[in-house]
Order: C-alpha cells, then structure tokens, then sequence
C-alpha cells in the first residue's frame, strides 16, 4: 500500500508556500466555512485523479454544485468582492506535489504538478505538466529558495532538470498520467477508483447500496446482497470461532504449562522427602553406633569391677 507522507504547495489559492504532514494512519480535515479545508483537498485531487478540469471535481466537498474552476484556485481569488479579484496578477508558477512511501519496501516517491500561468490585462492562460519523482520530497528541490523567497520551477526548467536526472519523469498528457498512476506507482487500481474518489470526496453515495457495491466493490452484474450479507454473516462467525478458539487454546496451554510446575514442584518435595528420610536414618545409625560404643565401654568397666 502506497501511504501519503506530506504534500507541498506553492502558489495555490491564498498559499505562498505550505508543507504539510501527515499522520500514517487517519488524518482529520477541521475548521469552520472558508477556513481552507477544501483548498487543500482540491489540491490533492489534482494529483491523485489525474485531473485539471476544475468544474468536475473542485469544491465537491463543501457544495456539491459547485463550479470552482482551476486558474481560481492557481490565481487566488478573492470572493469578498461582486468583481473577481486576484491575488497573483502577473505571470507565475504553481506546483502541488505529493509525496508517497510504500509501506513494504518503504520506497519513497513524489508524484505532482507544475503549472506555468501567464497573465496579461486579467486575462491567463495556464499550461500544466505532471510529473513522477523517484525520490523523497527534499527541501531544495521543484524550487530555487533565497532567504524567504522561493521560486519554484517552472516547466522549462523541468524539462531541463528531467535532461540530466533520470529518477523524475514529465507527463505532458493527463491520460498518460492516469494511467501510470493506475498501474505503475499505485500497485494497479482499477479505473474505476477515479469515480470511486471522486464520490468519497463529496462525502455521498448517489445510488442504492447494492449498485455501489455492485459497481465499486464487487463488479459483478449478477449480485445478490443478501447472500453477499450471509456470506458476511458466517465469515464473521467464523472469526469469532475462531477467536474463541485462540483464546480457548491458550488457556488450555496455560493448565499445561501450570500443570507442569506443579509436578516439578511435586517431584522436588518427593525427592527432598527422600532425602530428610535417609538424613533421618544415617542420624539414627550414627546414634546407634554411639550407644553400641557406650555399652562396650560399660560392659568393660563391669568387668574390671568384677
């Protein structure tokens, strides 16, 4: 399994320049309306589906409806105006990259998207390139940095890098991109987890269960859920048998192991009995011997007597 690690952004909405880290395991996304929370997931999408064409995915989270476009979120508009403003109104470079660990191998990799914007009397236009990183996330890399200023690469600049380093890749097609996501660096998804994403994104499933499962889970036209739920029902049973099992067997190690200290330790008094009792006896034949020696000695002293 492929773990997302941390994620850069420059140039995205309202942030210069973020890196953010994650947990490994459950990551929450908390704040109130406008606080950033879908800024950041639209930018994970981007790299994760492959996909630059805002109005099918940005915003999903928060309204369903939405029709954020992408050189709003690279641009940084501002909403507190009728009037679109901007906070980026010159030429610039984007870039949001996404870094991955397998969990087996614990390789390391980057996976992202640079994006040249050329802006000219309001209006831009924005070419884009995705590209695969066989490393970690270094700080000095996708980027020039002096002091406080940071200049992040722009797709020349890439092209130039991509020359000379063979562990980065550019990707000039989302398609071809999609793809290699799919069956090179994320162990061979089906297609379908694009649309699988996209619903889980939005926080709803628009169908009946037995078509989500039917579509994402199980691809099978002829489902049958209740059997699907009894087919559940006894593998669970079957679990707790065998918890039950475990649990059973290590009592039962536990009476044999006591056991067997119990019959060492019978075995130890035995054998400390058995010699107390020969103690006892060479004590006796010892006191014997004594009074033997004693009578020899009266039975002499009466004869003298005599």
């Amino acid at each position: 399994m492929k773990v997302l690690k941390r994620m850069q952004l420059i140039n995205w909405s309202y942030i210069h320049y973020r890196l953010i880290t994650f947990s490994e395991h459950v990551n929450f996304f908390t704040g109130h309306s406008g606080s950033g929370k879908s800024t950041v997931l639209d930018a994970m999408q981007v790299v994760l589906l492959g996909e630059t064409n805002g109005k099918r995915i940005f915003n999903k989270a928060a309204k369903k409806e939405s029709n954020r476009e992408l050189i709003e979120y690279l641009r940084g508009m501002q909403t507190e105006n009728i009037r679109k403003e901007y906070l980026r109104n010159s030429d610039f470079v984007s870039q949001i990259v996404l870094e991955f660990e397998d969990d087996q191998s614990h390789a390391t990799f980057c996976l992202g998207i640079v994006f040249d914007v050329k802006v000219s009397n309001n209006e831009h236009d924005e070419d884009h390139c995705f590209f695969y990183y066989n490393h970690p996330l270094d700080d000095h890399y996708f980027s020039e940095k002096d002091g406080d200023k940071i200049s992040p690469w722009s797709i020349k600049d890439f092209k130039a890098q991509a020359k000379s380093d063979g562990k980065l890749k550019l990707y000039y097609s989302n398609a071809q991109y999609r793809e290699d996501f799919l069956n090179r660096y994320m162990g061979e998804l089906n297609p379908k987890y694009f649309d699988l994403f996209k619903k889980a994104i939005a926080f709803s499933v628009d169908m009946k269960i037995d078509d989500f499962i039917r579509q994402f889970v199980c691809q099978a036209d002829d489902l049958d859920l209740n059997k699907m739920l009894d087919t559940f029902r006894a593998y669970n049973k079957i679990l707790r048998i065998i918890q039950t099992t475990k649990e059973e067997k290590a009592l039962l190690e536990e009476i044999e192991t006591t056991y067997q200290r119990y019959h060492e330790n019978k075995k130890g008094i035995e054998r400390y009995q058995t010699y107390q009792l020969l103690a006892d006896q060479d004590r006796a034949y010892f006191q014997l011997s004594q009074q033997q020696d004693l009578l020899k000695s009266y039975q002499i002293d009466l004869e003298k007597i005599k």
